[in-house]
């Protein structure tokens, strides 16, 4: 999504985007940021791509530090005015693809939540490699990006339920909510995870409301719903 949309989104971001740590209906997120806080409490958060740091709102306890970066001015203003009683966050604007040289090194938990989702590959491996300069040796990561196995799915079961739907294309870029995104299949996510240097993910599924399919969930009763990709894994020391 370019700068402007986004900017534009951020009048009511509640209403016109799918904040996807809110969506979270089965806590699968919430388990993840938990298991890789652990105990300690020295811990650093960043959220790149942080949107209105609903992630670090519900979490920051957990750290030292949370730091949000986003590519936008009215969507960081947002978060911070979420934030204003949330003493570990640091909230800025910065583009994501940079954000390895702001803070490099610094993340023991890194959080990135349907960024990587580019029409362009050339911005998606930028992406990625900002994500391995901000992580620490042994960091944790918590990428998620949207599936293409669930638009398959979607797919499969209007066409069950007499509704009008068209086919993914095989490219994974497909459009939602009025913006072509790149979907990613389970082993595109794998590759590009060790590409840019972390370990071999444990991958989740992360639910979407059938509503940003376009199809009203009534009508889809009693089928598995549609989803995101979670993946967990480990910076390379």
């Amino acid at each position: 999504m370019d700068r402007r949309r986004w900017r534009h989104l951020a009048r009511d971001f509640d209403r016109d985007v799918t904040d996807t740590p809110r969506n979270d209906a089965r806590g699968v997120i919430r388990r993840a940021v938990e298991e890789a806080a652990g105990q300690r409490r020295d811990r650093v958060l960043v959220d790149l791509g942080c949107g209105p740091a609903t992630l670090i709102r519900r979490h920051a306890s957990l750290f030292a530090r949370a730091v949000g970066v986003d590519f936008a001015d009215p969507v960081i203003a947002l978060a911070r005015k979420r934030c204003a009683r949330v003493p570990q966050a640091e909230l800025h604007c910065v583009d994501v693809a940079l954000a390895g040289e702001q803070w490099p090194r610094t993340a023991d938990v890194l959080a990135c939540m349907n960024v990587v989702t580019s029409t362009s590959a050339r911005k998606r491996e930028a992406v990625g490699r900002a994500l391995a300069a901000v992580a620490r040796p042994g960091a944790r990561l918590l990428l998620v990006v949207p599936a293409l196995e669930s638009v398959q799915h979607v797919h499969a079961c209007c066409q069950t339920r007499n509704y009008e739907s068209i086919a993914p294309p095989r490219n994974g870029l497909v459009s939602r909510g009025g913006d072509k995104q790149k979907f990613w299949t389970e082993g595109e996510l794998r590759e590009a995870l060790e590409r840019w240097g972390f370990s071999t993910p444990r991958l989740d599924k992360v639910s979407v409301p059938w509503s940003d399919e376009g199809v009203a969930a009534g009508d889809m009763r009693g089928l598995p719903g549609p989803w995101d990709w979670l993946a967990v894994a480990r910076r390379a020391r």
